[in-house]
Order: structure tokens, then sequence, then C-alpha cells
């Protein structure tokens, strides 16, 4: 048999974002923010499958540092980063 068309590269679709690849030592709210700001989206596998990550997310809602964008499509939670707050000087 022969082919008409050359074989074209596959591609390759990963279902994991950069929050969820932190080393153990930045797995902390602040390393989960510092990546959401380089890429917002986390997997729904990634919040299941990683109790730590799913922690952090939690944490930084409840303080206010991000929100989540309700209108992403499955299988993406889409974080919005919230800018930090002024404190004024006593």
């Amino acid at each position: 048999m022969t082919r008409k068309k050359p074989a074209t590269p596959g591609m390759l679709d990963s279902f994991s974002g950069p929050a969820a690849q932190l080393p153990p030592n930045r797995r902390t709210p602040a390393g989960v923010l510092a990546a959401l700001r380089m890429n917002p989206y986390v997997s729904t596998w990634d919040m299941s499958e990683t109790a730590w990550l799913r922690g952090c997310i939690e944490t930084l809602k409840n303080n206010g540092r991000i929100s989540e964008d309700k209108n992403e499509h499955y299988p993406w939670h889409r974080y919005i980063v919230q800018p930090e707050k002024e404190h004024p000087h006593e």
C-alpha cells in the first residue's frame, strides 16, 4: 500500500498546567499564585488528583487573591489573579 500524503506529526495535548507541576518546595499558595500569573489554567484532573493544589486554590480564593472564571469550558478551571490591595501606612 502506498501513501499519497506524507505522514504528519501528531499533536499531544497535556491536561496539566504549571500550577500542578510545581516542585514540592514551591507547593504553597504563593507558589501557586505565581504559576497562575504565568498560566491561569488548572485542569479538572489536577484538581481531583492533587490535594495540595486544591488546598492552595481554596486558600487563595478565601483570601480574595483569585477568583474563578465560571465561563471556562471543561476540563479547565481558569483563575483570575486579583490585584493586591494597597494598605495605607499608619
